[in-house]
């Protein structure tokens, strides 16, 4: 689940992201509102900055974003390393839940699906990334996403889900993950193409994340 290169290419294609297919403009619906969910932002620099820009080479630029990041930080360090004016164009729109732990109780307001289901309709551009390193929440965020489309119908239209699993990618990175986490995931690469494949029927572009 990451850039099908890597294995017999080199360690250099791990992080590649130009196999992803991101949706363009004509997605989008003329009185929608275009919106962006960050579990697990780290900082903009680390990932957001690239989603914002990938979108907006395709003719999305979002009204609202929201980020949680686990990891207390303060706002110079999130920001660090970006230009002024891409700071001046996103911070307005930006909403940083800094050193706030992603939960998945149902009424939590940290509960990004919870967010979703009360900010998302089905006219509006809504992507979902979720990446916070905690196999239990994620896997209990992943099937409300699931149990939500199945409700309203697919409020997300685009996800992006780093899903650890267990098999080669332990050796890259995800077995290190678990020991920080403290937990450890007991699913396959089988499960992953059953996740990813099911999300994509129900309407949901949905990608591995890296």
């Amino acid at each position: 689940l990451r850039d099908p290169r890597f294995i017999c290419e080199g360690r250099q294609h791990l992080v590649f992201t130009d196999w992803l297919l991101f949706a363009d403009k004509s997605f989008l619906k003329p009185q929608g509102r275009k919106i962006f969910v960050d579990a697990g932002g780290s900082r903009f620099r680390d990932a957001l900055r690239f989603f914002l820009a990938e979108y907006a080479s395709r003719g999305i630029v979002f009204d609202e974003i929201v980020v949680w990041e686990a990891g207390p930080q303060g706002l110079e360090s999130y920001w660090h390393g970006v230009p002024p004016e891409i700071r001046a164009a996103v911070e307005p729109i930006l909403k940083f839940n800094d050193g706030v732990k992603v939960q998945a109780a149902r009424n939590s307001p940290d509960n990004p699906m919870r967010f979703i289901e009360a900010n998302c309709a089905m006219d509006d551009f809504c992507v979902f990334k979720l990446d916070i390193d905690q196999p239990s929440v994620e896997g209990a965020l992943v099937q409300q996403l699931i149990e939500s489309t199945r409700t309203y119908g697919p409020l997300v239209d685009e996800f992006f889900y780093e899903h650890h699993v267990l098999g080669v990618m332990e050796h890259y990175g995800w077995a290190h993950t678990w020991f920080l986490a403290g937990e450890k995931s007991s699913e396959t690469f089988a499960d992953s193409y059953e996740l990813f494949s099911g999300l994509r029927e129900s309407g949901i572009r949905a990608h591995s994340w890296i």
